[in-house]
């Protein structure tokens, strides 16, 4: 019987077809772990060096995802030293990368593979990673080579001899200290945790330090400047060393001069000092309404400008003197007791007078008098109401008889060619001493110091009491 080609031949062709299918299919295995059918693009990255295990394929991370691979390592061109390392990423992932990504060569155990670690920066810049683009990094990972390397030339210099004398006598000096080394240990940790909690103002401390620092890095050149002025002044006090010398002495004889003036007035500036205390409390008190009247003043003043075409800071007018009236008898008695108030100054247009100065202050007293304004003395004299009723008695002060002029015709001073009454004792001859005054103190011996004058009463209006007015004075 005759037998067909495929009849003889058919388990042969099986055979093969299953081989080829076996073959392809490990064929596949390998591209897809080889990552033949991945769709990368190409981004460069230059590094001082690769160091030890970087090889195509090392994974490419971010955040610990993988982004891609290593797809080759090669020297840089005209770039000595340098190590151009193609990353092939997925072009998936690409665009979530950003493109001011910081890179890092690290090797995650001691004698494995290095892998690509993309960090995302602080503040990115919101642009993200483009097919092509280039990116540098210069932090490798220290390898267990130079580890070893840098221990191999420590050993070589300190000579295993001697780090085995010097660990010998550190573990004799600490036998039998190890109750102290551990109290030690305890109370460095007591203190560095109470430092530890002064880290917080220490670290302020260090930031204000550094902004003092700046500060006198800004005034370097004023504080220069300062002392070459400063050398400057010294060479004209040299200069000037005979002009600053009799500037000195006249300057003590002056302190001299007001060291005696205090001595000899000081009762009487006290009493002044004294005397001033109400008026500066009643200003103390009424403090708060300066501002709003001055500001009332500068308004006033603006106003007045505008009736004089803003060409003459005040007004004009028109003012005539006219002789006054009889003073007071008895003063009349205000008895305004509302304190500070503004009254609406400095906005008050005068349309509208405020309540608070309608209030009535008239607490009884003389009313102002009817005059009829004709010329007359003055009751009591100018001279009295200018300088208090002590005008005239510059005995009583204590002034030297010389120094006391008595006027013709009042006290006891006769008039030129009055005769002298019967029993009046005769004047006293040249050069010798005047007779006391009634009332007046009785002359000092010769040689005696004269005691500073007792201050007037307080009724008696002082020496300026006739200006201001008594319970009788004028106003």
């Amino acid at each position: 019987m005759n037998e067909s080609f495929f009849t003889r031949f058919k388990y042969r062709v099986y055979a093969l077809m299953l081989l080829g299918i076996i073959a392809g299919f490990l064929g596949l295995c390998a591209a897809l772990y080889l990552n033949a059918f991945a769709n990368t693009v190409p981004v460069t990255l230059r590094a001082d060096r690769s160091g030890l295990q970087m090889y195509p394929g090392n994974r490419v991370q971010l955040k610990g995802v993988d982004v891609g691979e290593v797809g080759s390592v090669s020297l840089a061109e005209g770039d000595s030293g340098a190590v151009d390392i193609v990353l092939d990423m997925d072009a998936d992932r690409i665009g979530q990368v950003p493109a001011d990504v910081t890179v890092s060569l690290d090797q995650l155990t001691a004698f494995g593979a290095k892998t690509v670690q993309l960090g995302t920066p602080a503040v990115p810049s919101g642009s993200m990673l483009a097919p092509g683009d280039k990116l540098s990094g210069d932090a490798v990972t220290v390898e267990v080579n130079t580890l070893f390397d840098s221990l191999d030339q420590i050993l070589d210099t300190l000579e295993p001899a001697q780090v085995s004398q010097v660990i010998g006598n550190l573990a004799t000096a600490l036998d039998g200290r190890g109750a102290e080394i551990g109290q030690t240990a305890e109370q460095l940790a007591a203190y560095l945790k109470r430092f530890n909690a002064n880290l917080p103002q220490l670290q302020t401390d260090f930031r204000k330090g550094a902004d003092l620092t700046n500060l006198y890095a800004d005034v370097a050149d004023d504080l220069v400047a300062v002392l070459d002025n400063g050398a400057a002044t010294s060479r004209t006090i040299v200069e000037q060393q005979a002009d600053l010398e009799s500037f000195l002495f006249q300057l003590g004889r002056v302190s001299k001069t007001g060291e005696a003036f205090f001595l000899q007035n000081r009762e009487g500036i006290r009493d002044v000092t004294q005397t001033a205390l109400p008026t500066t409390d009643l200003l103390r008190e009424y403090s708060p309404m300066f501002a709003c009247w001055l500001k009332g003043l500068d308004k006033s003043r603006r106003q007045l400008e505008q009736q004089q075409g803003n060409t003459v800071p005040g007004f004009v007018g028109l003012v005539a003197l006219e002789p006054g009236d009889t003073p007071y008898k008895s003063p009349p008695v205000v008895g305004a007791d509302n304190g500070p108030d503004c009254h609406g100054m400095p906005g008050l247009d005068g349309s509208v007078v405020p309540d608070s100065l309608l209030k009535d202050v008239d607490k009884g007293g003389e009313p102002n008098p009817d005059g009829d304004n004709t010329l007359r003395i003055g009751d009591p004299p100018l001279v009295t109401q200018l300088f208090g009723p002590f005008a005239g008695a510059g005995g009583q002060l204590g002034l030297p008889g010389d120094q006391v002029r008595p006027v013709p015709g009042q006290g006891d001073s006769p008039a030129p060619g009055a005769a002298l009454a019967p029993g009046a004792p005769a004047p006293a001859a040249p050069g010798a001493p005047a007779p006391a005054a009634p009332g007046a103190p009785a002359p000092l011996p010769p040689g005696a110091e004269s005691t500073p004058p007792t201050a007037p009463e307080p009724d008696s209006g002082g020496l300026f009491g006739g200006l201001f007015g008594s319970e009788e004075g004028g106003r």
